[in-house]
């Protein structure tokens, strides 16, 4: 596994200059966020010190609009900035870090059309790691859920989408965001799913589904009728993701292993490798996802398996919280 990690970590640092895009899934800050933790597991601060370079680079053309960036990847910065915090990797107030990105992201949420998952996935990062009660940052929220709400009757959206609604909807429920709005919301999403053909939906989402519907309270009936349609219509071989797929796990699941077979791993690895292209190295699909699913696999199988917590956790709520939701 530490070979293939490193393998990972020196094609990864030969074509990052390739690298245009900021973003976290498919851009420069889901590298940074792979180099930090890769240099911390083998205790390397060469690649704390690339990355620590690397991350105020991104924040320097932030900054100075040199790059035309687009607002999904002004959130993706944010979420990945958030979680180097959460991860003591940078130090400071989020509230003070983030305040540009804050300040230059609120004028985006709107209700006239449904949030992207970006927008969604930011604003729940930092309610989760707010420093104290912030009454603007409750608001944007309930603005964004209001988004959600207004435009679930004519969503053309696919299960990517219900999926992070769904995330976002059971961490507030937990967390302590007192507004009714989120049941209702989380309620009229399971609904609008059962009306849908879900066989129509690509099996990595389907498998993303089928586990954060877990964590949906049971006693809502809508989540019952979802998860008999689930295993009535999932095969056991197709209840396990691919692994150019552990993104998600990253992403949506912190509790649980990727559980990554290393031959396959490694067949990737040197599948990919003859014919490199630049989106073979993202977070997304890509080498930054395997090998920090592979930092994730190796933490959660040591003695010290609550540090994944910190490290490998994108949306964090305190140990209590989390127990609820194992």
């Amino acid at each position: 596994m530490k070979r293939l990690l490193q393998k990972i970590a020196n094609t990864l640092m030969i074509n990052i200059q390739d690298i245009s895009q900021v973003g976290l899934f498919e851009g420069r800050i889901g590298i940074i966020v792979f180099f930090y933790h890769y240099g911390r597991f083998i205790k390397q601060p060469i690649y704390t010190k690339v990355a620590d370079e690397m991350l105020d680079d991104v924040f320097t053309e932030i900054q100075d609009n040199k790059l035309p960036i687009l607002s999904h990847e002004l959130f993706e910065v944010g979420i990945g900035t958030n979680h180097l915090i959460k991860a003591n990797f940078v130090e400071g107030d989020p509230d003070d870090i983030l305040y540009d990105i804050d300040q230059r992201l609120q004028t985006s949420v709107s209700n006239n059309k449904p949030p992207e998952n970006t927008q969604m996935l930011y604003w729940l990062c930092r309610w989760d790691n707010r420093q104290s009660q912030h009454d603007w940052l409750q608001d944007l929220i309930v603005q964004v859920l209001e988004g959600i709400n207004k435009h679930l009757d004519n969503s053309t959206q696919g299960l990517a989408y219900y999926n992070c609604v769904v995330f976002l909807l059971t961490r507030l429920c937990v967390s302590g965001f007192e507004n009714e709005i989120v049941k209702n919301v989380l309620v009229k999403s399971l609904k609008c799913l059962i009306g849908k053909d879900l066989s129509s939906f690509p099996n990595e989402d389907l498998i993303i589904f089928r586990k954060l519907l877990k964590n949906v309270d049971s006693s809502i009936i809508e989540r019952s009728t979802l998860v008999q349609k689930l295993e009535t219509m999932m095969k056991p071989e197709k209840k396990e993701y691919e692994i150019e797929n552990i993104w998600q796990n990253l992403l949506y699941l912190p509790n649980e292993s990727p559980a990554i077979d290393l031959k396959v791993a490694n067949e990737y690895f040197n599948a990919i490798i003859t014919d490199l292209t630049v989106s073979d190295l993202f977070f997304k699909r890509g080498l930054t996802g395997l090998g920090l699913g592979l930092i994730k696999d190796a933490i959660m199988f040591t003695e010290h398996k609550g540090s994944v917590k910190n490290w490998l956790c994108f949306f964090k709520l305190n140990v209590e919280l989390e127990k609820q939701m194992s």
